[in-house]
């Protein structure tokens, strides 16, 4: 059985209230959704409501835990978040902890994006024996 842990909006509020604010570099907007993570797959996510993102879009995460490689994962509405359908990539993780891509395509219907630490998510994507878990403290979208 999994260990999951959902938070609400409100984990995003306290982040931002701490005074680290994603934003310090760019004219951002904050993506609200349900923040939750797996302690047994090292993984945390946020689960939107069909959201939708366009190719060019810069999106920024900032990240928990002690990872220092993710997969990135965009999950839309109807697939499976057990199987590593929508990863994005292998990304590193900064000593700032903030990742940011830029999409290649759109992403219509998106019901989650998560991020997988760990040394092996899934069993095909080695990221290092070392490499702990990781979640999703807050999600951008930024234009530069």
């Amino acid at each position: 059985m999994k260990t999951v842990r959902k938070l609400t909006s409100v984990a995003l509020a306290m982040f931002m209230a701490c005074g680290t604010s994603l934003s310090q570099a760019a004219n951002c907007q904050r993506i609200l959704g349900t923040i939750g993570a797996s302690s047994q797959w090292g993984s945390g996510w946020i689960d939107l409501s069909d959201a939708e993102f366009n190719a060019g879009d810069n999106l920024r995460l900032s990240i928990g835990g002690t990872a220092s490689k993710v997969l990135i994962r965009i999950l839309r509405t109807g697939e499976s978040p057990d199987s590593p359908t929508g990863i994005l990539g292998q990304f590193s993780v900064p000593k700032e902890r903030f990742v940011e891509f830029k999409l290649s395509q759109d992403f219509k219907r998106v019901k989650q994006i998560s991020v997988h630490g760990g040394s092996n998510p899934w069993g095909q994507f080695p990221l290092g024996g070392g490499n702990g878990p990781a979640t999703i403290m807050g999600l951008e979208r930024c234009t530069k």
